[in-house]
């Protein structure tokens, strides 16, 4: 009965967040940028191609339109489809529920970590006080890729942490899929996850070990490239899909 009582807590603290934030999907009117991402995403199942917006990675938008894509919708215009069969506020609903997923990766990893570094009761008011942060409920209560960003941070950091205390093949793995699954889902990722992984390995005086790198990094690669659906191009002929071959020109040049 002791055993059960962390458990059954968690799963409450858990759902708590979940709830309030899927009761608001209802509540508020589309935001100027969810449509360009659930049309994104759309068109990643539809046509298996990923040309309407590059400047995003596809990870989170593929959730967003995953939901319609299983109850039938095809069309690639986010403005469409929310119209269809004239149920717009379902139609908003199941494009944001894609966050959920990322809302609760989130929270397995606060309390995973939390529990690993201070005990359970630690995790518990943890898990608490992050389900209850406005910024975090507001994200995830749209169709943005904030928390994509989010949640994969926080695995890929856990993981290496998980990694310089255990330099094991399979954490090594494990690692390699988490910064996969970042850097699809925002490029801030590039920033964040090296700037707190620097911040981790300083604080435990601890550096990776290079031979892990052989399978983290290519398996990161591999994800990232199967994310784009294995797909070969220039940033220029991304651009080009989007804008006149002049403004591709431009925009190309400044990530060059």
């Amino acid at each position: 009965m002791r055993r059960s009582i962390p458990v059954v807590l968690f799963v409450v603290l858990a759902l708590v967040p979940l709830i309030r934030v899927a009761s608001t999907f209802r509540v508020f009117s589309q935001t100027i940028d969810e449509p360009a991402h659930i049309s994104a995403g759309m068109e990643w199942l539809v046509q298996g191609t990923y040309n309407l917006d590059p400047e995003h990675p596809p990870l989170g938008r593929v959730m967003f339109g995953l939901w319609p894509y299983l109850e039938g919708a095809r069309d690639i215009d986010a403005n469409v489809l929310l119209a269809r069969h004239d149920r717009y506020r379902h139609n908003l609903t199941i494009s944001r529920a894609g966050n959920l997923l990322f809302l609760a990766m989130v929270m397995a990893v606060v309390a995973l970590w939390s529990n690993r570094l201070f005990g359970w009761r630690t995790a518990a008011l943890a898990l608490a006080l992050f389900g209850a942060l406005p910024p975090v409920l507001a994200h995830v209560g749209l169709a943005t890729t904030d928390a994509a960003a989010m949640a994969t941070t926080a695995l890929a950091l856990f993981l290496f942490s998980e990694w310089l205390d255990r330099p094991v093949w399979a954490n090594a793995v494990l690692l390699g899929v988490a910064i996969g699954l970042g850097c699809l889902a925002k490029f801030s990722f590039l920033l964040f996850f090296p700037t707190g992984a620097i911040a981790l390995a300083a604080a435990r005086r601890s550096l990776p070990r290079l031979p892990r790198l052989m399978v983290t990094i290519p398996l990161a690669a591999l994800i990232v490239w199967g994310g784009y659906r294995f797909s070969v191009g220039t940033i220029k002929e991304a651009y080009s899909h989007v804008v006149g071959n002049e403004q591709a020109q431009a925009a190309a040049k400044r990530y060059a």
